[in-house]
């Protein structure tokens, strides 16, 4: 008896998922896709037709929760941003953003990793081989209007194109991330290509978004500023801003008496970024080297790897670098352990850049309670007036070079700032972008 149970159950088996095979090409599985009830009881069915004893609790329990079917489903693209080879800051915000709505407790809402392949959207979640034709033709798509389509990277908006991205913004809520717009602002900075293509995406989401989300007041007026002019006159979507305060690592920075520096107590500077002139390494490169040579007592521990840059300033930061081997530290890559160990080295962390979006590692820097020396750019006075020390016209120091020849002063100021820093919470950020998702 038992073995004819089991070949009619596998014979049922076989012959049912050639069904559904054959059935998702058509009217039918559209109508089972826009209706959730159904999808979820054909699913345990088959489920049950596989392994009838031990799928009934299951099936009992989904039944239970058909009564309470998310509302909405965040679509989230993590094009670009798992499965590199270096989290930049970008990315981290991705990652942070991915792993927090995924692992959300919320009834109203649900949400999906998904990735653009070939001319479509397909889910990304591990699943079983026998469901993951299901799972992918049931993406192949039939958004809700009130759905989001979460685009975090640029890349993500490159992938679309111009074509499939005006169909589907008619399909689904588009909310696109904006982290800067640099490559606009300062061309010079950047490669003629990467300008052209960030001018290119950036015209693509204006064009086919929803919401753009930023993370200050700068960016926002950036994009302000480009959407009033010119060409983009027409496209002004929505902007919100999202404090993104939260993806910054909480790095565990071991209880340091830090001295006020003297002749023989060296000022210990900590720089986190890629190493290029835009984030105001020529700079460090001058003050540092005529600061030394002056006889001040100062290490730097520098972390990060060349950008974009010239064959010119490569050697020109290379021969900095061997000129005063025991006063400076060069690491490429580092891990989180490591870099908590150089914050807890360190007595300042510097941050010479001439433009960012937001500068996370400033946060972090300041989570870990390390006193921080930034230049004056906007974006920084918005975000940290008054809990670091910055160089700049008509602020603590003039320039960098004057901060570094000034050290007993640098300290003193930086330290008493940094009391004044208030953390936030971790999950700050995710209720900051749901407080944006559930008002459209």
């Amino acid at each position: 008896m038992k073995r004819c149970l089991s070949i009619l159950f596998n014979s049922w088996d076989k012959n049912f998922s050639n069904f559904l095979v054959n059935v998702r090409a058509t009217r039918f599985f559209d109508w089972v896709e826009r209706n959730e009830f159904v999808y979820q009881l054909l699913k345990s069915l088959y489920r049950f037709i596989r392994r009838p004893l031990k799928t009934l609790p299951e099936i009992a329990f989904n039944y239970k929760l058909l009564k309470s079917v998310p509302k909405r489903t965040i679509y989230c693209d993590i094009s670009g941003i798992y499965n590199v080879p270096f989290l930049d800051g970008t990315r981290r915000v991705g990652k942070y953003f991915a792993d927090h709505l995924f692992n959300m407790h919320d009834v109203n809402w649900r949400v999906i990793h998904v990735r653009w392949v070939g001319n479509t959207y397909v889910d990304v979640r591990k699943s079983s081989k026998t469901f993951n034709v299901l799972i992918r033709r049931r993406f192949e798509w039939n958004p809700n209007q009130r759905d989001i389509l979460f685009l975090q990277t640029m890349e993500a908006v490159t992938q679309i194109g111009p074509t499939k991205f005006k169909k589907i913004k008619d399909r689904i809520t588009v909310v696109t991330f904006i982290h800067d717009v640099l490559p606009i602002r300062e061309p010079g900075w950047f490669t003629n290509r990467m300008v052209n293509s960030f001018i290119r995406d950036l015209d693509l989401a204006l064009e086919n978004s929803r919401v753009l989300i930023v993370s200050s007041k700068v960016v926002e007026g950036d994009l302000e500023a480009l959407t009033t002019a010119g060409e983009h006159r027409a496209n002004i979507p929505q902007i919100a801003r999202v404090n993104i305060a939260s993806v910054a690592q909480r790095f565990i920075s071991q209880q340091k008496n830090r001295e006020i520096p003297t002749a023989s107590n060296p000022l210990v500077f900590l720089l986190i970024s890629t190493i290029e002139p835009r984030k105001g390494y020529d700079e460090l490169i001058t003050a540092a080297s005529q600061a030394l040579l002056a006889g001040v007592n100062l290490k730097f521990i520098i972390v990060g790897r060349l950008g974009w840059v010239s064959e010119i300033f490569r050697s020109d930061f290379n021969e900095f670098v061997q000129a005063f081997t025991d006063e400076i530290q060069w690491h490429e890559n580092a891990t989180d352990e490591e870099i908590s160990k150089y914050v807890s080295e360190a007595d300042i962390f510097l941050s010479p850049t001439r433009g960012e979006g937001f500068g996370i590692p400033v946060t972090e820097a300041l989570n870990a309670g390390l006193p921080t020396l930034v230049r004056d750019i906007p974006v920084y006075q918005e975000l940290y007036s008054g809990v670091v020390a910055m160089y700049g016209e008509g602020n603590d120091f003039s320039d960098l070079h004057g901060a570094l020849m000034n050290t007993e002063k640098l300290y003193e100021i930086a330290s008493a700032r940094i009391s004044k820093y208030k953390p936030g919470g971790d999950l700050d950020s995710l209720h900051s972008l749901m407080e944006v998702f559930r008002s459209h």
